[in-house]
Parts: C-alpha cells; sequence; structure tokens
C-alpha cells in the first residue's frame, strides 16, 4: 500500500517484486520451444552424426533453460525504489545493481531536466 506520492506509508523504500507468473511463463515456453526443437531435431535427422549433432546442442540449450528456470525461482528478483536510489537485486545474493539518484530538485513542482539545467 503506497500514498498519492507512490511512497509505502512507513517512508522507507518501496519495493517492487518479481511477478512470479510472468516468471513462469517466460522460462516455461522457453523450456517447451527449445524441447519440442529437440524432439523435431531428433526426428529430422536423417544421419546419425546429424542426431547427435541436433541432440547434443539442443539439449544443452534445454538443460540451461530448465536449470535457469529453477535458479530464477529459488532466487526472485526485486526492485527497491527509495528517494535515495534504484537498487534491483536477487533473493540471497550478495551484489545488487544501484542507480544513484543524481539530481536532486528543491522545488515544489516535479523536477525537469529544464529545470535542473536553469537551477545550476
Amino acid at each position: 500500500m503506497s500514498d498519492a506520492g507512490g511512497r509505502p506509508p512507513s517512508g522507507g523504500p518501496a519495493v517492487v517484486a518479481e511477478s512470479s507468473g510472468s516468471r513462469n511463463f517466460l522460462w516455461g515456453f522457453l523450456a517447451v520451444v527449445s524441447g519440442a526443437a529437440l524432439v523435431r531435431g531428433h526426428i529430422g535427422a536423417t544421419t546419425d552424426a546429424g542426431r547427435l549433432a541436433v541432440d547434443g546442442i539442443v539439449g544443452v540449450v534445454f538443460v540451461g533453460t530448465v536449470a535457469l528456470w529453477v535458479w530464477f525461482n529459488r532466487h526472485p528478483a526485486r526492485l527497491e525504489v527509495s528517494p535515495d536510489a534504484i537498487v534491483f537485486r536477487h533473493r540471497g545474493q550478495k551484489g545488487s545493481a544501484r542507480l544513484p539518484r543524481t539530481v536532486t530538485c528543491t522545488s515544489p513542482r516535479p523536477c525537469s531536466a529544464a529545470s535542473t539545467r536553469s537551477a545550476s
């Protein structure tokens, strides 16, 4: 829940959690497509060498897709938006990406590039 300015009532950073439905749809779609490509490639290959190449290359893509799906489910991402910075992090991971605020505006109107240039 947030106030009219988009800030949480406690005054802390607003947290935007990753949607599990969107994440699962994306990785599930990629897994189904790479699995279908694996089956179609295996059936369509005319030689044993071709079958082996398709199974090896597309199989690695399929296994990698499923492994990344599991990793993203175990470590969901979130954005923390505060007046000082925007921080992107994954749960259970040490690192985070921080985008510090570079423009400060003291007027009651919203800041714009023109108002910050004229104030300098």
